[in-house]
C-alpha cells in the first residue's frame, strides 16, 4: 500500500455515509473525482504525483482535526478533575478530616 493510498483510507474511514457518499466527500476535500479515489483505492493507478499535494493536505487537515478534538477532550477532563464533587477531591477532603481528628485527639 502506497502512501497515498492509505491517507485516502484513513480519511475515507473518517466520512460517515455510504461508500458512494463517502468517496465523494473524499474527493471534494482533495479536490479531485470520485472516480480518481476508488482508483487509488483500488491500486489502479500507477502514477499519483498529480494529486498526492492535495490528498496530503486533506489528510493533514483530518490530522489536525483529531489532534484538537484529542485536546479538547483532555482539557474537559482535566476541568472535571478539578470539579469539587470529583472522586479525587472527595477522597482528598475525606482524608483532610481524618487527619485532623487525629491531631484534636
Amino acid at each position: 500500500m502506497t502512501s497515498v493510498a492509505y491517507m485516502v483510507g484513513r480519511l475515507f474511514a473518517a466520512e460517515s455515509g455510504g461508500t458512494a457518499e463517502r468517496r465523494v466527500a473524499v474527493a471534494r476535500k482533495a479536490r479531485t473525482a470520485p472516480g480518481t479515489i476508488q482508483n487509488i483505492q483500488r491500486g489502479r493507478l500507477k502514477v499519483v504525483e498529480r494529486w498526492e499535494a492535495n490528498i496530503r493536505a486533506a489528510f493533514i487537515r483530518l490530522l489536525e482535526a483529531e489532534i484538537a478534538k484529542s485536546q479538547h477532550e483532555l482539557a474537559v477532563a482535566r476541568l472535571a478533575a478539578d470539579r469539587v464533587d470529583s472522586p479525587a477531591v472527595v477522597a482528598a477532603e475525606t482524608d483532610l478530616e481524618r487527619a485532623l481528628e487525629k491531631r484534636r485527639r
